[in-house]
């Protein structure tokens, strides 16, 4: 294994111990609204896993489906499960596929060269079908369109690597 891989896994595994040390595991006991056995608790996880759970399955088909995204799904997933179950979070980050490139955004606020060209493809390709290929009326089109150049904007603004973002 080459020295730079060893570093980048070291550097991985200190980044995803930050996020876990970050995570609260127990709502603050002053809020009264908030009781670990109350049904408003028991709501906003289950509400909070739903949301986990959707946008895990919207990564998972982007996968699969060029014009629908993957990272961001899986970024909001991740966020989704941080609030609702730990334990999902922690599935979702240790996933050797996945967990990486969430483990670094939720770190240091990065995404990848790659993650952001297929990003940025994407929202391009989708722009220019709404403009010229869908038959639909143009005020949705163009709100699509202003959507996906603000997330692009968003997207290309990112830092590329964590050393930038320190």
């Amino acid at each position: 294994m080459p020295h730079n891989m060893s570093n980048a896994a070291s550097a991985a595994h200190e980044a995803l111990a930050k996020v876990e040390a970050s995570m609260p595991l127990r709502h603050n006991d002053s809020d009264p609204l908030i009781k670990e056995d109350g049904w408003l608790h028991l709501s906003r996880r289950g509400m909070w896993i739903a949301v986990g759970v959707t946008f895990l399955l919207v990564g998972a088909i982007g996968i699969f489906l060029p014009l629908i995204p993957t990272t961001g799904p899986l970024i909001v997933a991740a966020w989704a499960f941080a609030k609702g179950s730990p334990t999902l979070h922690r599935w979702l980050i240790s996933n050797r596929l996945f967990g990486p490139f969430i483990v670094e955004w939720e770190t240091y606020g990065v995404i990848k060269p790659r993650a952001k060209v297929l990003a940025l493809s994407s929202m391009g390709l989708a722009s220019a079908w709404m403009a010229f290929g869908a038959q639909m009326h143009w005020a949705l089109a163009a709100l699509g369109i202003v959507l996906c150049a603000v997330g692009a904007v968003y997207v290309a603004s990112r830092p590329s690597s964590h050393a930038i973002a320190d």
